[in-house]
């Protein structure tokens, strides 16, 4: 039977596969990643538990954050210096959703916006973008600390530090680029979680 990898125990030697079968990482050929596609024959053990036997790889699972990478490090706007309509509704709620599912709380994703909000809101002021560039650059070392404090995931890291690349290309790049991604991202994300 087909299924998918739901959860791996690194740290014990086991996974499941549709999250009731496990399997010891010895029967099985690669790493195990939650997400990738495996075959199994699935087996109730006189116990009652279930074990996936033979179980081997089909294909990799998807991963919305690399795929979003890729299509950031082309710019945020379409050849006609439209932002992509993927950048103001799809990839929004997909990261939303992928970070909520990766433990960001809404208040930890709201800080990061508002100090955007507020470099943004210096700029339209002074209009220095070299400022703004320094101030937007404080935003990987920031997201660096707190995946280290394990207060965000690796995902919103590197949405951040991915952002903040593009963003200080120039000044579209930020207000009309990052910025309202990033407000549409924020308009996604669940008041309470």
């Amino acid at each position: 039977m087909e299924g998918k990898i739901t959860k791996v125990y690194a740290d014990r030697g086991f996974f499941f596969v549709d999250n009731d079968y496990w399997c010891g990482f010895r029967t099985y050929d690669k790493e195990p990643v939650e997400g990738d596609i495996v075959t199994y024959e699935s087996e109730v053990l006189p116990d009652g538990k279930k074990r996936a036997n033979r179980v081997k790889f089909i294909k990799s699972a998807a991963n919305p954050i690399k795929d979003y990478i890729v299509e950031i490090s082309s710019g945020y706007f379409t050849d006609r210096d439209y932002l992509k309509e993927n950048l103001i509704i799809e990839y929004p709620q997909l990261l939303a959703n992928l970070f909520v599912l990766k433990g960001n709380k809404v208040n930890q994703v709201r800080n990061y916006f508002d100090q955007v909000v507020n470099i943004a809101g210096v700029y339209k002021i002074n209009k220095d973008f070299n400022r703004s560039k320094i101030e937007l650059n404080k935003l990987i070392p920031m997201a660096t600390k707190s995946f280290d404090k394990q207060n965000i995931s690796n995902e919103f890291k590197e949405f951040i530090i991915e952002n903040v690349k593009q963003a200080i290309k120039d000044e579209d790049s930020f207000i009309k680029g990052f910025f309202q991604h990033f407000e549409c991202l924020v308009n996604y994300y669940p008041s309470k979680i």
